[in-house]
């Protein structure tokens, strides 16, 4: 299942570039994804080893920057009580903050489902919650039911149904970003709200987006999480039998985090489904530690003992060569090797400049890498491919970056000269 609202980023685009013909100083035509762009990426690569199963979504924007990144961000996830933070907005809208402030710590704090139904109360009953969360562009967003602190049911109510009630961590960065900026609430409601999010939770699963986090950061997020573990029981209302309730699991987290002294950002992610809890629970924290390592530039170890084996700091630079440059004013054939010690599993990207252009891309994945040994750990990653350039007589600099498949530096690992007569 896919939301319908905004896709956040675009996570890169090949293309070619003409690059003798550019003037000097001119914008270049293709821009390489930025680490935040490559760690969200990698993420959504590496979930499959927390949860082979699970419907992952991830979300992420720098406020100070605009900078964003998603993996699957417009993937439906059942929200369990993910969306309480929007059910208070609401209310605050309606009914102001003064009616509403008694419930924030049973939400924030405690996750209540019986004050998460009261606040529904105050914001005027599901059609008009869902009227808010949809006027602020959450179109992948629907609350159909609850059954808590009153019977509360949509227009758009189909009956019992064990996945009804989703979102899309696309529509919850949103929300917080909205939040954040000061487009949902006044001001002095702004902040107050923000200061709830910030509120002592329970122990458990509702501070599992801070578990990897550092200490001095985790007083300054905003944030609000929803979980359905497995394993649920239920009063069965014909027999009063106890019976486990047949509903997929799902773990999801959302908020606003500030860095002291740096920058601020928008998160979101989430698990749904799978057949790992203990898994969906590392992973988030996990996802929330690497973004945030990216994010403040901060030297944080990550992954844990019982992670996957594949999740390593990845901070290892990649290494490669440029073999060979040939051909003519219309094209040039580049060819040569690269990997990411990493994870050499993977092919990289390797990205290619002409006279300081960037001029196109290649996955280094190709059996025969040109240039190193037949018997080294680089064997499986050569590229060769073909650049469309348009050159002028005389010499030009090819050169070949190499793309850490991590949070590393990239590497320049080669240049050579053409001369085109």
């Amino acid at each position: 299942m896919r939301g319908s609202r905004r896709v956040i980023a675009a996570m890169g685009v090949v293309c070619s570039l003409m690059a003798g013909s550019l003037p000097a100083g001119a914008e270049l035509s293709e821009e390489p994804p930025t680490s935040l762009q490559r760690v969200v990426a990698r993420l959504g690569e590496e979930s499959g080893s927390f949860d082979p199963a699970g419907i992952i979504g991830i979300s992420v924007v720098r406020l100070d920057t605009g900078e964003e990144a998603t993996f699957q961000g417009d993937r439906w996830l059942k929200a369990a009580s993910g969306l309480k933070q929007t059910w208070l907005a609401a209310a605050v809208r309606r009914a102001g903050i003064d009616a509403v402030a008694p419930l924030a710590g049973q939400v924030f704090g405690q996750s209540s489902n019986e004050a998460g139904g009261r606040a529904i109360a105050l914001g005027g009953g599901l059609d008009e919650i869902n009227s808010f969360t949809s006027g602020l562009g959450m179109n992948g967003t629907l609350v159909v039911e609850w059954t808590f602190g009153g019977e509360w049911q949509a227009a758009e109510y189909p009956g019992p149904h064990p996945s009804l009630n989703f979102t899309t961590t696309d529509d919850l960065a949103a929300f917080w970003r909205l939040v954040y900026d000061g487009w949902v609430l006044r001001r002095e409601d702004t902040a107050t709200f923000l200061e709830w999010g910030r509120m002592e939770r329970l122990q458990g699963y509702s501070s599992g987006l801070l578990t990897r986090l550092p200490e001095e950061v985790r007083g300054s997020v905003s944030y609000k999480m929803g979980w359905l573990p497995p394993g649920r029981t239920e009063e069965d209302e014909d027999t009063g039998e106890i019976v486990e309730v047949d509903a997929l699991d799902t773990l999801i987290a959302s908020g606003v985090v500030e860095v002291p002294g740096g920058p601020t950002y928008v998160v979101a992610i989430g698990s749904f489904g799978g057949t790992s809890w203990p898994g969906k629970v590392a992973f988030v924290s996990y996802a929330a530690c690497r973004i945030h390592q990216t994010i403040s530039g901060d030297d944080l170890v990550c992954d844990r003992s019982g992670d996957p084996h594949r999740v390593r700091a990845d901070t290892d630079p990649p290494i490669g060569g440029l073999h060979s440059v040939a051909g003519s004013a219309q094209f040039l054939e580049v060819r040569g090797w690269a990997v990411d010690p990493d994870d050499i599993s993977h092919p990289i990207l390797v990205r290619f400049t002409v006279d300081g252009f960037w001029t196109g891309s290649d996955r280094a994945g190709d059996p025969t890498s040109w240039g190193a040994s037949p018997y080294s750990v680089t064997r499986g990653h050569g590229y060769e491919d073909m650049l469309l350039v348009e050159l002028t007589r005389g010499p030009h600099e090819v050169c070949a970056v190499a793309i850490n498949d991590g949070d590393g530096r990239n590497v320049d690992i080669g240049c050579k000269i053409v001369l085109i007569r």
